[in-house]
């Protein structure tokens, strides 16, 4: 079960059983950490979920320097009250500590925190936090290894230079998997940077599996391999594993609908995508908006984009802004897209504007001769969300236009498979 999972329980009175069915699992552990200073102490309770019968319980009163072993007792004793029946290599992951050093694990875990959102102020404090802890222990691998996510990130979602965020998330997945050959989550970033920056779709299936055989159970690596599929137009393949990162996941948006919008199954995917944001009706998702648009939903994706940018003052990243311009030259408020373009335009004199976004509201547009101007731009920069440009609908107008096959040639993928999409 991921962290994401059972973070939405944090803080909260909840009751075992509950839990337990939502989560669809058997057994539930309950636990409190009070720290006072350099002392801690936790309180757990491992609960079963059929009958609310209580499995197991502890008290630890520990110092702060005892954290990282602590957690490791705590493993091992749930596993043994429970009878698992854990192979070697699963014992030993039970067993296994990526430092011993307290203040670096510290500084690990609140980088994950400062990432979480995925916000760019975020992931510049998460930054700092795993360089702070790997300064503190050179060897470790956990922390390159998200280092390397929060580097190739603000790649992705615009922040960066291509060229900045691919030599530091390539140098840091490498370092990770130097240190820890086993790591999954390096070798699945090792592989985001391979398909992501390079195109070698054959070097990123590759650690993909990898990652897969390493960790079966990781959401993040399951799902990551799962949006690799469908970028490399095997949409169909990709649904396994959305179902099952999904399982491992509840919180994770949408699942399969990633799989379903890229298929052109619109009304499968908008199902989806409203039951992943039941309960969250502020919050936007632009990907549900592309579904609109695809269904010619138009003022649907416009109001979901709306919401979508409200939720964060980033017009640097392509997922925001231009795909409200699309929305809006899709349904004819042509004046509306054009402003956007207008900002964007008056953005990029002062700093890194993606030539993605570009190509996006020139696409919505109907401008081809400029869509592919800008397409050929991120191709040369790198762009690292270029990568799934091919499988997207809302570049399906360009599909015809012999610039797209020659430009997927380019990329190492084969036209035809994204022509039958």
């Amino acid at each position: 079960m991921s962290l994401n999972s059972v973070l939405r329980y944090k803080g909260k009175q909840t009751d075992p059983q509950a839990v337990g069915r939502e989560l669809k699992v058997g057994a539930v552990l309950m636990g409190r950490l009070t720290q006072h200073g350099d002392d801690l102490s936790i309180t757990t309770e491992l609960v079963d979920v059929r009958d609310n019968h209580r499995l197991w319980g502890e008290q630890y009163n520990r110092k702060l320097s005892d954290i990282i072993a602590v957690q490791s007792e705590i493993a091992q004793q749930i596993s043994e009250k429970l009878r698992l029946r854990l192979t070697s290599a699963q014992q030993q992951q039970v067993a296994k500590h990526y430092t011993e050093n307290t203040r670096a694990y510290e500084l690990c875990a609140l980088g994950n925190y400062y990432f979480r959102p995925q916000t760019k102020e975020g992931m510049q404090k998460s930054i700092d936090s795993f360089e702070q802890a790997i300064k503190i222990d050179q060897n470790y691998a956990l922390a390159y290894a998200r280092l390397a996510k929060a580097y190739f990130t603000l790649g992705m979602r615009g922040f960066w230079l291509p060229n900045e965020s691919r030599q530091k998330s390539e140098w840091a997945a490498l370092k990770a998997v130097e240190l820890d050959d086993s790591l999954a989550e390096a070798h699945a970033l090792l592989g985001l940077v391979k398909e992501s920056f390079s195109w070698d779709w054959t070097g990123a299936e590759r650690e993909f599996k990898r990652a897969l055989e390493l960790n079966p159970n990781s959401a993040s690596v399951v799902g990551i391999y799962g949006t690799f599929l469908v970028h490399n137009g095997r949409p169909e393949e990709s649904i396994p594993y959305m179902k099952r990162a999904k399982e491992l996941d509840s919180t994770g948006i949408g699942g399969t609908a990633y799989s379903y919008l890229h298929q052109r199954q619109y009304d499968r995917a908008i199902e989806t995508y409203l039951k992943a944001k039941e309960g969250k009706p502020d919050r936007g998702n632009f990907q549900l908006a592309e579904a609109y648009i695809g269904k010619g939903m138009y003022q649907e994706a416009i109001t979901e984009m709306q919401k979508d940018v409200a939720s964060e003052n980033a017009p640097e990243r392509w997922d925001k802004y231009p795909i409200l311009a699309y929305a809006y030259a899709a349904a004819g408020k042509r004046d509306e897209a054009l402003k956007i373009l207008n900002e964007q335009n008056e953005l990029a004199k002062k700093g890194y504007i993606s030539p993605y976004n570009f190509a996006i509201i020139y696409t919505g547009l109907g401008d081809k001769d400029r869509a592919f101007e800008y397409l050929n731009k991120a191709y040369e920069e790198h762009v690292p969300v270029l990568q799934h440009f091919p499988s997207r609908p809302m570049f399906d107008p360009l599909h015809s236009d012999p610039r797209f096959a020659d430009l997927l040639r380019r990329m190492n993928l084969p036209p035809e498979r994204f022509m039958k999409l």
